[in-house]
């Protein structure tokens, strides 16, 4: 936001600018995750709802910091296919995308989960040392801004991060510091789940958003067998874990 000010000599509007084209790139993006995990027609179909979806659209109409999560979230795992393929050499820019994404929001932090999963799975054995430092420094890169606030205003994201990933976990699974169990909180966890879903598909005509979801299953049952090949094994793991963990 402060570059476009910067950039328009403080224009009150320029960061919603700034936003509409980061959505626009987004939408490309989005194409290019699609063609590159399985074929351009799914590329189209999957920008074209993107490009139309209502949860989306009041998203990049705001020129708030959240709303640049999908354009680095997608270039995160655009990068992260071709790790995948064997290109160690992006190593150091997966690492410092999922730095920045932890400064847009912490709870991208959910990412990493992603990565320890893929690692358990495909246990890499040519990763050597020069990998793990590239990726270190990437990311340590990425995250620079909260180092340097937090050595000068006693660590609250070093000591803070981990210590809320803790709590959060704590209170995913209904444990308390008192007799009051987080239980209660999960029929309105799952309405929540479900209007954030249906907001991004149809959140007013929730017969359609239902329909587009049972039909998204059942064609993914019917072609279960064309998926048996290796890079859409692991572009199907990919978009599972990617739901799956946050």
């Amino acid at each position: 936001i402060g570059i476009a000010f910067a950039f328009s000599k403080f224009n009150p509007i320029a960061p919603a600018y700034l936003y509409g084209l980061i959505g626009l790139f987004s939408t490309y993006l989005v194409y290019r995750v699609g063609k590159n995990f399985f074929n351009s027609n799914i590329g189209l179909l999957t920008s074209l709802v993107y490009a139309t979806s209502p949860l989306v659209l009041v998203n990049t109409r705001m020129p708030y910091h959240t709303s640049s999560i999908p354009f680095f979230t997608l270039l995160f795992f655009l990068i992260l296919r071709k790790v995948l393929d064997g290109k160690r050499k992006y190593l150091f820019i997966l690492f410092f995308i999922l730095g920045l994404l932890l400064q847009v929001e912490l709870s991208n932090g959910a990412l990493i989960g992603v990565l320890v999963l893929l690692f358990l799975i495909f246990r890499p054995r040519r990763i050597i040392k020069k990998d793990i430092m590239l990726s270190f420094l990437g990311f340590i890169i990425g995250v620079l801004p909260f180092i340097l606030y937090d050595i000068f205003n006693r660590f609250p994201y070093s000591i803070g991060f981990p210590l809320w990933v803790g709590n959060r976990v704590r209170l995913f699974f209904g444990l308390t510091t008192t007799d009051n169990s987080t239980v209660v909180n999960i029929p309105s966890a799952i309405f929540r789940i479900y209007q954030q879903s249906a907001g991004v598909i149809s959140p007013f005509i929730i017969v359609f958003f239902v329909f587009i979801v049972l039909a998204a299953i059942l064609v993914g049952l019917l072609n279960l067998r064309s998926y048996r090949n290796l890079k859409k094994e692991k572009s199907l793991l990919l978009l599972a874990l990617w739901l799956a963990v946050p």
